[in-house]
């Protein structure tokens, strides 16, 4: 797959211009040049990067060839940090929010100077040819060498597939290059360059580091004559001809010592409970119905079983469940027939993917709400014939919101069954026009967390959360709005008289539900601050990953997942904490309503 090869000249809020080269499209990879500044060492490696599927990044540095208005500092006398906030800033510019960061000899320090001070903003970083010893005549191999390129590529994809743990002896090679002033070569002669600032060796672990060399640079010499000289000789022969994750790097004394090999471990596995799937009966009936754009939406994304295993596979998502996006599958106000054939073709197809791969996909069922008789035949269906793992429902049926009391029979039906029930936001009913202040944007962007807020604080306020004790909730995108307003609403609610507040409603209630009947979702945006917010009133084990595939596209699903990686050991501190909430709270959450369900049909 060939890809265009774009140029242009940005300009940052620092002054300096930047000549910029990008080409392809998909998940963000950045090429920090080395002491020439000159991105032209990347021309062949950039294509084909390109070409597996990724937008490729590249720049000539500060004051460098093509680049304007250098910073005060020369390039030969910065400091890694300082060339680290520059970057930073590049990207920031050009809308990178995070990306995998590969730079070669004093790239690579720079790099590094990135993971300590901009973690949000590097998925991982591959330090090539780290130039702790950087003799005179040191060839760079990046144009000419096939295996170094393969090696970053198998880096890159290792990442988005997988990682490295973290080694604790990364002090001695910050100290070695980084502490103190150094000489190096660049340009034909030695520079001395000033050592940037301490770097802990603490702040390194907060991106996941590949450590790669050239394959026929001193370093790798050195890996292949003095290394392989190990009882594991063969295993490590072949290991430094595909990957050279070894880690190389020279004590106090400037002499060479060995670092044990960097395990590799994969991504955590996940299970998606918030992806959706687009059968083409249902586009064709959206489109022809005005939901061509749903809920301002500019389109209906594409989707297929292939390009959704793809994606999964990509993010190490073991399971994905399906379900019916906003608007639902109502579309035409008062056509329930419409409503009742959309819904049964649409579950047919999610209970097909289901049946085709058993082990990649389950589904939840779409209800014709708010047509309750429809909903009622069609959720004994979709249980018992279609085997679904749990009921999808929109926030809001033409304003007529899940507490509603026309739909107790539905409630009392998945009550009984003990039901998982995924709630999706919808628009806010359109009837007046105060229910869309801001039409120009759409609704995903803010309204949906409205409604979402809504939603719950009717199915309280409305009793049947007390009323139907049985049901499991999934509320999508860390609750919406909700936590800001769960002492507001559960005290205030019976508060202020004669308002139509059930009696259950009060803050213990409210509390006590929330961390037994409800789980919460990390699809879209909940990092840095809106997930640690709700955690003030739910506990760990009820928090389960979500991509919104295809709503959230591949590239941005790997995007917030960088994300999520940074600031998930904010509130999930331990490997077992971050593993239960990208895959065990979800295998918890069924077992147990498989054990309610058995206890329940026994009786």
């Amino acid at each position: 797959m060939s890809s265009t090869r774009t140029t242009k000249m940005v300009k940052t809020k620092d002054g300096i211009n930047w000549y910029v080269e990008q080409e392809g499209s998909g998940p963000d990879v950045v090429l920090v040049p080395d002491g020439l500044g000159e991105c032209e060492m990347f021309s062949i490696p950039m294509s084909i990067i390109a070409s597996q599927g990724f937008r490729v990044t590249t720049f000539d540095m500060p004051g460098m060839s093509r680049s304007e208005n250098a910073p005060p500092e020369t390039y030969d006398n910065i400091t890694g940090h300082k060339l680290a906030g520059y970057v930073d800033t590049l990207l920031e510019e050009l809308n990178i929010p995070v990306a995998s960061v590969w730079g070669c000899s004093s790239g690579a320090t720079t790099v590094l100077a990135m993971c300590a001070a901009y973690p949000e903003r590097v998925r991982n970083a591959m330090p090539h040819e780290l130039p702790i010893v950087n003799p005179p005549g040191l060839d760079d191999l990046f144009s000419k060498d096939s295996e170094t390129i393969s090696n970053a590529m198998a880096a890159i994809s290792r990442e988005l597939s997988g990682g490295v743990e973290k080694w604790d002896a990364l002090g001695t090679v910050v100290h070695a290059r980084l502490h103190r002033n150094y000489v190096r070569w660049a340009h034909g002669y030695p520079r001395t360059i000033p050592a940037s600032a301490p770097i802990k060796s603490e702040d390194l672990h907060k991106r996941p580091v590949d450590w790669t060399i050239g394959g026929s640079t001193p370093a790798a010499a050195f890996f292949q004559n003095i290394v392989i000289g190990t009882k594991e000789d063969k295993i490590l022969k072949k290991k430094a001809a595909r990957h050279f994750t070894i880690l190389l790097f020279y004590d106090n004394d400037q002499n060479y010592i060995q670092s044990n090999q960097l395990k590799m471990s994969k991504q955590p596995e996940k299970i998606d409970v918030h992806s959706h799937y687009l059968p083409a009966t249902y586009r064709e009936q959206c489109k022809a119905n005005g939901h061509g754009s749903p809920d301002g939406f500019p389109f209906l994304p594409e989707w297929s079983i292939d390009e959704h295993l793809k994606m999964a596979d990509n993010m190490n998502i073991t399971k994905s469940y399906l379900s019916i996006s906003s608007p639902g599958v109502h579309l035409v106000r008062g056509n329930d027939e419409l409503a009742r054939k959309l819904c049964r073709e649409c579950n047919q197809v999610g209970a097909d993917a289901k049946k085709q791969h058993p082990d990649r996909f389950g589904f939840w069922a779409s209800l014709p709400l708010p047509d309750v008789q429809g909903s009622l035949d069609e959720l004994t269906y979709a249980f018992d014939e279609l085997k679904a793992d749990g009921i999808v429902v929109e926030t809001n049926s033409y304003g007529y919101y899940l507490g509603h009391k026309e739909f107790e029979p539905v409630w009392a039906e998945l009550n009984r069954r003990h039901a998982i029930i995924f709630i999706h936001p919808t628009s806010g009913c359109t009837m007046t026009n105060s229910a869309c202040p801001l039409p120009e944007y759409p609704n995903p962007i803010f309204e949906f967390f409205f409604d979402t807020t809504r939603a719950v604080i009717n199915l309280f306020y409305s009793g049947t959360i007390a009323r139907y004790p049985n049901i499991t909730y999934i509320i999508p995108h860390a609750g919406g709005c909700l936590a800001p307003l769960i002492e507001r609403f559960s005290l205030f609610g019976r508060a202020i008289p004669n308002l139509p507040v059930d009696q259950s409603v009060n803050p213990e209630f409210v509390k006590e539900k929330l961390t037994t009947n409800f789980y919460f979702d990390m699809a879209g945006t909940p990092w840095p601050d809106q997930l640690p917010a709700l955690m003030n009133f739910i506990d760990k084990e009820h928090v389960l990953y979500g991509s919104d595939y295809p709503f959230t596209s591949a590239e941005y699903v790997h995007r917030l997942a960088g994300a999520m990686e940074v600031h998930m050991p904010k509130v999930f501190e331990t490997e077992h904490e971050r593993e239960m909430a990208y895959k065990g709270n979800a295998e918890t959450m069924f077992r147990n309503q498989a054990a309610a369900r058995a206890g329940s049909t026994s009786k």
